[in-house]
Formats: C-alpha cells, structure tokens, sequence
C-alpha cells in the first residue's frame, strides 16, 4: 500500500511545530509514505 500526502499540507504541518522540512519528511518516509504531491 502507497501512502501519500500533499506537500502543502506537509508544508502547513511543519510551520506549525516549528519543525525542519527534512526531519518532517524523513520521519514520514519513515512511517511509510512514500509519495509526494505537488500542485501548482
């Protein structure tokens, strides 16, 4: 199974804890998801 997120709400997620974009995504990747969505 494929988990996947949008990067805008990744985005949204790590403005508020404050957190690094590359922890949060390790930490996703770590957790399963494996794809990203981006719009534009």
């Amino acid at each position: 199974m494929k988990i996947a997120a949008f990067y805008e709400n990744i985005y949204d997620g790590v403005r508020a804890t404050g957190r690094q974009m590359e922890d949060a995504l390790e930490e996703l990747r770590g957790e399963g998801m494996t794809m990203r969505y981006i719009t534009g």
